[in-house]
């Protein structure tokens, strides 16, 4: 993977083939990663990518400091891993209603009483997913992964209870939240297949008005079970 006879683009692409698979096959339970495991992944990933792409030390500091990590993720030109796994995520639990099995397309429909439950005891369960992607508490309208950096106590790994319930205690942010502008201009959770995102809600209005995009098809509907 690190042979100079290949090129940048086809290393990183190895890396996505054979690495990332490994490190993600489970994602739909990943989303709820607290900050320092999650720290973890991003830590690996990007010394692979320094690895395969030969961005270690910059020339401008004569090889004092390491390149940026904003310069290595727009050098290898992929979505960070963290916010990789909640696009599988959603893709995962976009596609449950799908499903012929009824158990897998209960998925999609998350019971709001049990799943509040499960929250206050820091043991919750994968759908809840649902619920809160929809509050906007995993990923804010600058497509940061914020509940991937809110700091949260191993024993005590309850989620924060509202996006501005986290916006009034920002010191619990931890690690640095600058993502490669792929992340930033991502728009892929305005697909209507989500449907459990509201397009009134106000961190998707934030993002639309962010990226200047002007939509003008039917605000998906909110489901009863919501």
């Amino acid at each position: 993977m690190c042979n100079r006879y290949i090129s940048s683009i086809s290393r990183v692409i190895i890396y996505q083939i054979l690495i990332r698979p490994i490190l993600t096959y489970v994602a739909p339970v990943l989303w709820n990663l607290g900050a320092a495991e999650a720290e973890n992944l991003r830590k690996f990933e990007r010394n692979s990518l320094r690895t395969v792409l030969f961005l270690h030390r910059s020339y401008e500091s004569q090889f004092l400091h390491r390149v940026s990590n904003t310069i290595l993720y727009n050098k290898a030109n992929i979505t960070r891993i963290d916010n990789f796994i909640i696009k599988l995520t959603r893709d995962y639990f976009a596609s449950t209603q799908s499903s012929y099995n009824d158990s897998i397309k209960g998925f999609s429909t998350p019971d709001p009483i049990l799943t509040s439950t499960t929250i206050n005891t820091g043991y919750i369960q994968p759908e809840a997913f649902i619920l809160h992607d929809r509050l906007g508490i995993i990923q804010d309208y600058m497509n940061i992964p914020i509940l991937m950096h809110w700091k949260r106590h191993s024993a005590n790994n309850r989620i924060p209870p509202s996006y501005a319930h986290m916006m009034q205690n920002t010191q619990n942010f931890i690690y640095n939240t600058t993502i490669p502008n792929r992340d930033k201009s991502d728009i892929q959770r305005l697909h209507n297949k989500y449907f459990w995102l509201d397009d009134t809600a106000a961190h998707i209005i934030n993002l639309k008005r962010r990226l200047g995009i002007l939509d003008t098809r039917p605000h998906r509907k909110r489901k009863k079970n919501f």
